[in-house]
């Protein structure tokens, strides 16, 4: 099963990631605790709207519930995320720089925001965000998985083998950290351990797998 860096998970991120007491003390609170500690209907209708996927009506409330509350956080988390679930990544990033203003130490908006940097290929940039992120939380490996595909865009395979592969330490049921691991390896001309790592991929149901396989294993 994929993790997602964004979604109940994200959020993986949303996940094992959130660095301060109070990104975990939110983000992991079960859907319907948060509708209850909900301000007023806005935030609830915008939660509910996110887990939905109609980002459009998510977007509408969290915005209002900002108008009602300049200071709710978690309206400006749920904003920029949803923006750049829409690929509004412009917007997107200027709602991220709005919670760093309000919190300065909510630093999961790094990992998003170099997320972002990857999209625009500012690789030097996407790579000073989630070298914050990572100084802060050092044992997320979706923070791992991202350093690792910053050093391979730009031809570091080496360094990018070492992020990887503590990724897959930390979580070693996640496809995409093989399929990135067996390219990795590929440009390294370890051709016997990425073919390893695309099977495992396969087996953990990465549906692209199947081609690498057939392109370079058999």
């Amino acid at each position: 099963m994929k993790t997602k860096i964004y979604s109940t998970l994200f959020f993986l991120i949303l996940l094992g990631q959130y660095v301060t007491a109070q990104e975990i003390s939110f983000i992991n609170t079960p859907l319907n605790e948060k509708k209850s500690n909900a301000k007023n209907d806005f935030f609830k209708i915008g939660i509910e709207s996110f887990e939905n996927e109609n980002f459009e009506l998510a977007l509408e409330n969290f915005e209002l519930n900002i108008e009602l509350n300049k200071i709710h956080l978690p309206s400006y988390f749920y904003k920029a995320l949803t923006l750049k679930k829409m690929k509004k990544y412009e917007e997107s990033l200027t709602s991220f720089n709005e919670i760093l203003k309000l919190d300065g130490t909510f630093y999961t908006t790094y990992f998003h925001m170099s997320e972002i940097m990857i999209e625009f290929k500012d690789y030097h940039k996407a790579n000073l965000y989630i070298d914050i992120f990572i100084s802060k939380n050092s044992h997320s490996h979706e923070g791992k998985y991202i350093k690792s595909k910053i050093l391979f865009l730009t031809k570091k395979h080496k360094d990018a083998l070492v992020f990887i592969k503590n990724a897959i330490e930390i979580n070693d049921r996640n496809s995409e950290y093989y399929m990135l691991a067996g390219l990795i390896r590929i440009q390294l001309k370890s051709i016997k351990e990425a073919c390893n790592n695309f099977k495992t991929a396969a087996d953990l149901k990465e549906h692209n797998a199947l081609g690498y396989i057939n392109e370079h294993c058999i």
